[in-house]
């Protein structure tokens, strides 16, 4: 009875034609994955990164131990490389200032001195308007902070290094507007509160309050930037300071496509540093992010194996992202916090990031600092080390022997 079949034949049809139909998206998505997959590391010093290769993050929250909080004396030995030699019996060694250090200083912040979070609610409850603004009055401190920094580099100019218009350049984070903050501040004077929810709102309103309040946070730092006119800092760009996007947000998407826009309009980059295979990493261009750096997080727990960093520099490479070095307070403790640090800097050499990626050293707070003043040759070691790695001179494999790359 072919009216009963003809139905049959149909649906057979629709149903082929709905398989070909998945075959062939999933084939163009496949392809399209293939082709981003051969994007190789993000290279170093170029005008797509505005000349940074060497990121070193330079905490600048609140501490209770004043560890945010820095000086010239703190700011020198990250600016530039001091070689200490002996002194005479009696005296201190000698320090000298003999070459650059990191090219690029990310100035970042995790909590206000209220205790409430700038990056996620898991650290804390979010951040309010007057904790933005006391991070932003805390940065552009007298003397201090940014300030501190642009003391290090004519300090170290006066030392001898050139040449003489060399400016450290500068990425200062954003604050998250944090999705569950229902009540910010008025940043605009209209007599309303800013709400980064969906709750009594539109994803559309959330998101418009969130741009908000970031601009109203850019336009402030611009303003104090232009101000303070630092002659020895060039500012590139900010930093998105949450770690992954939080794609089931309906907000996440606008509100950076439309902050890397407003930073593009006034000629800047916005910087990404992803924990290890974030949401968002690998597809990471879509959302506006100019320069990604990827997070192995191998340092922080000793049962990740040394494999992750070979696992973590392949996604890199395949995504087109740089790669974070990454240091806590074992290195200044144990031989074996400092035998997996230098595990990055060997991974380095091996999957050929040391030179043919940007980078990005995460050091707790001030973990190389601490090195660098340390009397202890082991612990120094981890400062001169990274030197070396730096400038594109360390020769340590992962096999411990010396490998040219």
């Amino acid at each position: 009875m072919t009216w009963q079949r003809e139905p049959l034949v149909l649906l057979l049809a629709l149903l082929l034609l709905l398989v070909a139909s998945s075959l062939m998206v999933s084939g163009t998505v496949r392809a399209a994955e293939a082709t981003w997959a051969t994007a190789g590391y993000f290279p170093p010093g170029t005008e797509a990164s505005r000349g940074a290769s060497n990121i070193i993050l330079i905490y600048t929250g609140y501490y209770a131990s004043g560890a945010g909080d820095w000086d010239l004396i703190s700011a020198l030995p990250y600016v530039a490389y001091g070689k200490m030699t002996p002194g005479e019996p009696g005296s201190l060694p000698k320090i000298e200032w003999v070459d650059w250090f990191f090219d690029t200083y990310l100035f970042l912040g995790l909590q206000a001195p209220s205790g409430r979070a700038f990056d996620s609610p898991l650290r804390a409850a979010p951040a309010r308007m007057e904790d933005w603004q006391w991070y932003i009055d805390h940065l552009f401190e007298e003397g201090a902070q940014l300030g501190a920094f642009d003391e290090a580099v004519a300090f170290a100019k006066q030392k001898g290094l050139g040449p003489e218009d060399y400016r450290g350049k500068v990425i200062i984070m954003i604050p998250n507007p944090i999705t569950s903050q229902r009540d910010f501040g008025d940043v605009d004077g209209d007599g309303k509160s800013e709400n980064f929810s969906t709750i009594g709102q539109t994803s559309k309103q959330a998101s418009e309050a969130r741009i908000k309040a970031v601009r109203w946070y850019v336009n402030q730092v611009l303003e104090r930037w232009q101000a303070r006119n630092y002659q020895n800092l060039e500012l590139i760009g900010f930093y998105w300071v949450e770690e992954q996007v939080h794609t089931s947000a309906l907000s996440e998407t606008p509100t950076l496509r439309t902050v890397a826009d407003d930073l593009h309009q006034q000629g800047y980059l916005l910087f990404w540093i992803p924990w290890f295979n974030a949401p968002g990493a690998r597809n990471w261009k879509q959302y506006g992010f100019d320069v990604v750096i990827h997070q192995p997080n191998y340092m922080f727990n000793t049962k990740i194996p040394r494999d992750r960093l070979k696992e973590a520099a392949d996604i890199a490479r395949a995504y087109g992202m740089g790669v974070e070095i990454e240091a806590d307070s074992t290195i200044l403790k144990s031989e074996s916090g400092r035998e997996r640090y230098l595990d990055y800097l060997r991974a380095g050499v091996e999957y050929g990031y040391m030179q043919g990626a940007i980078k990005a050293y995460y050091q707790d707070a001030r973990a190389l600092q601490e090195a660098f003043f340390s009397w202890s040759p082991e612990v120094r070691r981890m400062y001169d080390a990274t030197y070396e790695f730096v400038k594109g001179k360390f020769s340590e494999g992962l096999t411990g022997e010396g490998k040219n790359e």
